[in-house]
């Protein structure tokens, strides 16, 4: 009875105490895996940051060099339109010279002179507008 009713609870404080060691190994296991996966955050956390800083002084070097591109494109753009007022007026200056009639000269040499400016001058453009429109395109990405 008593003796009974004392070996009844000393098996259950052992139940218990087996309980209370197997709960706190899961504990310790369970931190070590909460450690373990945090570290994994962190570590995510930081190449995201890494990443995102690649892609940002990348998308600043792609608009330095689309900007350059452009600058340079809109230079030989006002280069080529400069160079075709400058052989017109120097042509008008020969022929007023020479004393020949504009109207008498051979248009189809002129035409085809100017022609090929025009050519030039809208080729140079498609090519600035390319380049506006894949800067454009890029900046909508970002």
């Amino acid at each position: 009875s008593d003796l009974d009713a004392f070996y009844k609870q000393k098996r259950d404080l052992e139940t218990r105490r087996k309980q209370l060691k197997q709960a706190e190994e899961e504990l310790n296991d369970i931190k070590w895996d909460h450690e373990v996966l945090f570290q994994q955050h962190e570590r995510l956390e930081q190449e995201c940051r890494e990443c995102k800083k690649k892609y940002q002084d990348a998308l600043y070097a792609a608009q330095q060099k689309s900007n350059m591109q452009n600058m340079k494109l809109e230079r030989k753009l006002d280069d080529v339109k400069m160079a075709g007022e400058k052989s017109s007026a120097v042509l008008s200056q020969i022929l007023i010279k020479a004393d020949i009639d504009l109207d008498s000269v051979d248009q189809s040499i002129v035409t085809d002179v100017v022609t090929e400016k025009n050519n030039k001058v809208k080729m140079l453009n498609d090519e600035l507008s390319r380049i506006k429109e894949a800067h454009s395109t890029m900046m909508k990405r970002k």
